[in-house]
């Protein structure tokens, strides 16, 4: 059974085992591997067919027009005159508007499993790449440079992510912890510390 990306819907953006985090300080947007870091992030038609789909989520498809929303917070990933960088911004205007792209020329709905590119709407000869360096999202004009995202469905985050961690590094073990299979009292003191650590054998 396959499942399309819709709209509404609130999603962890990922490439090479790394998710999309909100830098408030910088008002930036960089990519690291904090799992539990990563900004949710909802797709919403832009332009004119978002007042033609403002009622239940509908599935995008490649080469639709999308805003980038973050849900924690109503800011819109855009780009920024006379900068490569990505921001966050109040505004939904053109320099917010994405395309979405298959890497693989694919048709048709967006399926979880697939790859997509982003290409600016504002300045369509560039992409959604990232630097290196900074690890901050930016524009780049070669083709090749674009981010290859894939999703993850945010609603069920932590055994989304955990499968993350488990294909990034299939040697660690992902370990549940219980309180309620206790029977003595989890509750830490005032002066002591809870650790767990996982160690390789």
């Amino acid at each position: 059974m396959t499942y399309c990306v819709t709209t509404k819907t609130p999603f962890i953006m990922t490439f090479d085992g790394m998710m999309m985090i909100m830098d408030t300080r910088e008002n930036a947007i960089y990519v690291d591997d904090d799992a539990y870091a990563s900004e949710p992030i909802v797709l919403e038609h832009a332009g004119r067919n978002n007042k033609l789909h403002r009622g239940a989520p509908t599935s995008l498809w490649f080469g639709d027009v999308v805003y980038l929303c973050s849900k924690r917070k109503k800011r819109y990933l855009s780009g920024k005159s006379m900068s490569s960088q990505l921001i966050w911004s109040a505004q939904c205007s053109t320099k917010a508007m994405f395309r979405i792209v298959s890497p693989q020329h694919f048709q048709g709905p967006v399926e979880l499993q697939d790859q997509f590119s982003l290409v600016s709407v504002q300045w369509p000869h560039c992409v959604v790449g990232c630097a290196k360096s900074s690890k901050k999202l930016v524009l780049r004009r070669h083709v090749h440079d674009a981010i290859e995202f894939l999703v993850v469905d945010a609603r069920h985050r932590e055994y989304a992510l955990s499968m993350l961690y488990r294909q990034r590094n299939p040697s660690i073990p992902i370990v549940y912890v219980s309180q309620d299979a206790f029977t003595i009292d989890l509750t830490p003191a005032a002066d002591t510390v809870t650790a767990f650590a996982v160690v390789h054998s």
